[in-house]
């Protein structure tokens, strides 16, 4: 089988139509079974032109060694999209399995100019992140994200984030 170039790690019963699908449980849809906290991946280098992985990088034990190997899958140019839970929300405590949370600048240590900082092993040329919020019963939450996302150390440094909690944090990196 030839391996596309779409890569969706971690997809649990929601695989991809044109991507392959990844996950450490051989659900219907998975392409491969994989453990993402054993390196390297046996997955072709420089070869996906996006990786798409939701709701995973909480679970893993080494978060800085599993997106570096997201870099050396990518061709250059390509996209990782991924999503975590932001620390103030409830969603990233409730569930079990989850190791951490994370905050508005903690893939910062894979961008050029601070990468050296963390021991990251690997840069990205671009990142795009965006906080967002529930907004189902919490109206006001339409004011507040896009004030936390101009200023996220003031809504991160504050009690706004115990007020206002966020609910997950959309990451986009280019290679």
């Amino acid at each position: 089988m030839e391996i596309p170039t779409k890569l969706n790690i971690g997809c649990g019963k929601d695989s991809k139509p044109g991507y392959y699908n990844v996950d450490l449980i051989k659900f219907d849809g998975v392409d491969k079974v994989l453990d993402l906290d054993k390196f390297p991946y046996d997955l072709p280098s420089d070869h996906f032109d996006e990786i798409y992985c939701k709701s995973v990088l909480q679970c893993v034990k080494n978060p800085t060694e599993v997106v570096s190997e997201f870099h050396r899958l990518l061709k250059k140019g390509g996209r990782l999209y991924f999503d975590v839970p932001h620390f103030s929300s409830k969603n990233c405590w409730k569930d079990i399995t989850h190791r951490r949370g994370y905050a508005f600048h903690s893939f910062d240590i894979f961008m050029d100019n601070n990468f050296y900082v963390s021991g990251a092993k690997v840069s990205f040329s671009r990142m795009k992140r965006k906080l967002f919020f529930g907004k189902k019963y919490a109206i006001w939450n339409y004011l507040i994200e896009p004030l936390a996302n101009k200023y996220p150390n003031l809504y991160e440094d504050t009690c706004l984030r115990a007020l206002f909690p966020g609910l997950v944090l959309k990451i986009e990196f280019i290679k």
